[in-house]
């Protein structure tokens, strides 16, 4: 990784720690503006003293390591902290001895939680490259030196795998030039011998190196040949060995330091770099698992000076990159975005317009959460801070925001994120007793809870919410999310409250802050059945008798029916169908016994509907008299 630049002029500090003196007791409880989400700054050192140069990383499950140097006033000691997820720091632990001085620690900390540590250790006359391992679950190792006694050792790198197989690269001294030496460990075994993986006929510096989760590293670092400079690279196959280093960029008058790492998925290569062009130029090129380099591309600014750009990605494929740029008059943070299987977003300022900012950092979770964070000037405090940054769903930066206590000096920032997005930032920050390592915490997402009355659920696009039983979930900062409710049998939705109001849909912009929403479902009452067609009354026997009669009925039809057909029903029995004019029949009646019989007539409409009307009629009576028909109305 890129060293953290830290760029605070001398006096401006020494003034920064006066007025931080004077303002102590009011800033110790201040948390950042307008930063909910991150938790307030929280000391990883010992306070006191003097701390410098940390780096962080984190496991899938969210458990940070730290590392730091840190003089006792005699030696600088690298020194490791950890922090389970939902914990606070541990105790600071020493790794390198108490004698010589340690500088440049770095760490690479592997998705089960295998942690390396490689740092200088600067001794009387020699200088060495000590590194200490850490298994998942497991201590420390002791520290031991990958090579010892070397007149000239800088800057180590390392990475670490998904098995915790890891490796250490490094620049020493080979007689007038510099070389880039290698080693590596599987898990379970020990540190091989190291290899020098670039040429001595170059002067070669600022090494940098990813492994992907199979086991497979690519190394980068700048080798100068004096006029021009270049980016270079050696790869090292799964169960193999280094294959060569090749050229990555073109030669040119200046090459910054190159910067590479792994998607976690599929184990391409990324790497980016600076060089001289139309300007000082970023540019970015891709190694696939089974290919080689391919062309760099330029991703800043034309014409303006891109410094130290540093790059991420996840396991879909999906990048962002971030650089210092310079504009001759002032600095600031710029970044450029590549959605998977597309083409490099135009690069945009991060940093406020205005503000000078400096040493970007950024980092990617595997699913595609991405953080910047990087140091700012502040002209009202006079004193540098850290400011923030998170990528939104549709691919552009949110506006940054305040990180660090505005009454201390922050620099020097790094950043690092687990699987499910949590992230730590930690930093270099000024204090009245002297330097101090600095972190902050914040999730992934923000809850959504929803409230539930009556019967009924909600449910969410994208899913999350089934509330039935699942009411609360955590969606990321600036998504939308659709909210549906579905009423039990015998209920309605009665409208929702809280970040949504009325009975239409329910679309919620999650925002730093947990949000809430009410759903509310009332009892409808039970469906009334219709009611009954009233029945004839019960027909009225009579002795029995024969009867011999043929009657003529007739019947009327109200004004406006017009019927298709007449059906004549007798006894329960169709009789006799008519033509839907027809307003009068002969009934037969003969042979019937005494007792009423029941004459019904229906009329169908041509739309369908139906009309009728039912007489009694009987076919002899005591008293020999017979009663006609009379005239049925049809009616509905």
């Amino acid at each position: 990784m890129p060293a953290p630049a830290r760029l605070v002029p001398p006096a401006v500090r020494l003034a920064v720690l006066a007025l931080t003196a004077l303002l102590a007791l009011l800033a110790i409880a201040a948390a950042p503006a307008g930063a909910a989400p991150w938790s307030a700054p929280e000391e990883v050192s010992i306070p006191g003293g003097s701390a410098s140069w940390s780096k962080v990383g984190i496991d899938a499950a969210g458990n940070a390591t730290a590392v730091w140097t840190r003089s006792d006033g005699l030696h600088l000691l690298a020194q490791v902290a950890e922090r389970p997820l939902g914990g606070s720091w541990g105790a600071p632990i020493d790794l390198s001895p108490p004698s010589g001085n340690a500088e440049s620690p770095t760490l690479a900390v592997g998705p089960a939680g295998d942690v390396v540590v490689a740092w200088k250790q600067r001794l009387a006359g020699s200088e060495a490259i000590e590194v200490s391992y850490k298994p998942a679950g497991g201590s420390w190792g002791a520290p031991e030196a990958l090579e010892f006694g070397a007149a000239v050792v800088e800057t180590p790198a390392v990475a670490i795998d998904a098995a915790g197989d890891a490796a250490v690269i490094w620049r020493q001294g080979v007689g007038g030039n510099h070389v880039i030496l290698a080693t590596s460990k599987p898990a379970n075994g020990s540190w091989q011998a190291p290899v020098a993986i670039s040429s001595s006929a170059l002067n070669a510096e600022a090494p940098d190196v990813a492994m992907s989760a199979s086991g497979t590293a690519a190394a980068v670092w700048q080798s100068s040949s004096g006029a021009t400079s270049v980016a270079e690279s050696n790869y090292l196959p799964l169960g193999g060995s280094w294959t060569g280093e090749e050229a990555i960029s073109v030669p040119a008058t200046v090459t910054e330091p190159p910067h590479v790492v792994a998607n976690p998925a599929t184990g391409a290569f990324t790497a980016i770099w600076s060089r001289s062009g139309t300007g000082l130029v970023a540019e970015v090129a891709s190694r696939p698992a089974s290919g080689g380099w391919q062309a760099p591309e330029q991703i800043s600014t034309p014409a303006l000076e891109a410094h130290a750009p540093v790059v991420a990605v996840d396991s879909a494929g999906d990048a962002v990159a971030a650089w210092y740029r310079f504009d001759g008059s002032v600095g600031s943070v710029e970044g450029a975005v590549l959605a998977a299987g597309g083409a490099w977003a135009s690069p945009v300022r991060m940093s406020p317009v205005g503000a000078e900012a400096e040493a970007p950092q950024v980092a990617m979770s595997p699913a595609g959460t991405a953080r910047a964070v990087w140091s700012g000037w502040n002209e009202s405090t006079h004193n540098y801070q850290l400011r923030t940054t998170s990528l939104l769903p549709n691919h552009t930066w949110q506006a940054s925001k305040l990180l660090s206590l505005e009454v201390e000096e922050a620099y020097g920032p790094h950043v690092a994120l687990d699987h499910s997005g949590h992230s730590v930032v930690v930093w270099n920050g000024e204090v009245p007793l002297g330097a101090e390592i600095k972190s902050s915490f914040r999730d992934d997402a923000t809850s959504l809870v929803v409230t539930r009355a009556g019967s009924g659920t909600v449910t969410s696009v994208p899913a999350g919410i089934d509330c039935g039983s699942t009411c609360t979930a955590a969606f990321q900062e600036e998504s939308t999310v659709t909210l549906t409710p579905k009423a039990d049998a015998g209920s309605s939705f009665a409208g929702w409250s809280g970040a949504c109001s009325g009975t239409g849909a329910c679309t919620v912009t999650i925002g730093e802050d947990p949000s809430s929403v009410g759903a509310e479902f009332v009892s409808t009452p039970a469906p009334q059945p219709a009611p009954a067609t009233a029945q004839a009354p019960p027909l009225k026997t009579v002795p029995a008798c024969t009867s011999k009669r043929v009657e003529v009925i007739h019947w009327s039809v109200r004004r406006g029916i017009h019927l298709h057909r007449i059906t004549v029903l007798l006894g329960g029995a169709i009789y006799k169908r008519l033509p839907g004019r027809a307003r009068s029949t002969t009934i037969s009646l003969l042979g019937r016994p005494r007792g009423a019989v029941a004459v019904r007539i229906v009329g169908l409409a041509a739309h369908g509907h139906r009309y009728a009307a039912m007489r009694s009629y009987h076919p002899c009576v005591a008293n020999g008299s017979h009663h006609k028909f009379g005239n049925a109305v049809l009616k509905g």
